[in-house]
């Protein structure tokens, strides 16, 4: 329970706000979700003469509008619902300027509009067991000969950190699968899938380079031939 909160009796709640509402005990709350909030242990546990108050473990902790939207498991994670948002983004994560920083869709996808440090690695399922019409790339050293790479700065930001990589409208003429689009229309980019392509772009430049070096050794041979001729 937040320090702010007055102590009004033994039975608390999570109002739709963040912030805390109480109903008298034995009470039958008719507004919020129609919860018969009995005494103080259905949703916290209270040592009685003292002011703290903790949630109880694997309970679901509800909003005034009837939704689930918290849960802690018991010594395991912490759960959050969205309530009823099924599309767009679920979460929001805001600065103390009320602009979003941080949204996190219903399908899964996270949107940050500043930079992501972290101190491991991310990685990607990719077992072949996974997998299904598995096809080489080809073709892929005259797309990356078209592709543009640019500097650019952000709009609307503080950061006016200068950046470096590619206009995802661009980027997805030639490959449509490094790119993908929100529920807002905002485009961006995978840029770890790049990877795979210029490696077959390098590989394909390495077999036009041994292919000249083959030729040109053909040359020099046809060239000693002749000179020892004459």
């Amino acid at each position: 329970m937040p320090g702010n909160a007055n102590n009004y009796g033994s039975q608390y709640f999570l109002n739709a706000t963040g912030g805390w509402s109480s109903v008298s005990v034995g009470t039958h709350d008719h507004a919020h979700n129609n919860h018969d909030i009995l005494n103080s242990s259905d949703y916290f546990n209270r040592r009685e003469g003292h002011e703290d108050k903790n949630f109880r473990v694997d309970t679901w902790y509800h909003t005034n509008d009837g939704l689930p939207r918290i849960k802690f498991e018991d010594n395991e994670e912490t759960k959050f619902k969205a309530g009823g948002t099924t599309e767009g983004y679920c979460y929001r994560f805001e600065n103390e300027n009320g602009d979003w920083i941080m949204k996190m869709y219903c399908e899964g996808d996270v949107l940050i509009v500043e930079d992501l440090e972290m101190g491991g690695s991310i990685s990607e399922s990719s077992d072949k067991r996974l997998k299904k019409n598995i096809e080489n790339l080809e073709g892929t050293l005259a797309k990356v000969m078209q592709l543009r790479g640019v500097r650019y700065q952000l709009k609307d930001s503080n950061n006016n950190e200068v950046k470096i990589g590619f206009i995802a409208q661009e980027l997805e003429v030639l490959f449509p699968e490094f790119v993908s689009t929100n529920n807002d229309g905002y485009k961006s980019v995978t840029y770890s899938k790049m990877g795979a392509v210029l490696l077959e772009a390098i590989k394909e430049l390495k077999y036009e380079n041994d292919e000249l070096k083959s030729q040109l050794n053909q040359f020099e041979k046809r060239i000693k031939d002749l000179e020892s001729k004459n």
